[in-house]
């Protein structure tokens, strides 16, 4: 059973009017693709791990690495709140 690599990779939150860079925490699983290259990856246990200070608490859109994620940011801490989804026509 594959349980995938943690990895930390570049993002953008967007919401409550307000856009900026983060970091992501995600697990990293490979996605059978047969021989074909490259390697395609789902990605689940999404997190918002570093983000501006100053963004105010509400909801937000995670993207990165042609993936999304929602998560809401409360009293500081970021929650998220839905699946990592592939966003298509990237």
């Amino acid at each position: 059973m594959n349980r995938g690599t943690t990895v930390i990779l570049s993002g953008n939150v967007k919401g409550e009017g307000r856009e900026a860079e983060c970091m992501v925490e995600a697990r990293r699983i490979g996605v059978d693709s047969g021989n074909e290259l490259p390697r395609t990856y789902c990605y689940t246990d999404c997190s918002v791990v570093v983000a501006p200070a100053d963004l105010p608490d509400g909801d937000y859109t995670v993207y990165f690495d042609g993936h999304s994620f929602l998560a809401t940011r409360l009293r500081g801490t970021w929650l998220s709140t839905g699946p990592c989804r592939e966003l298509f026509g990237t």
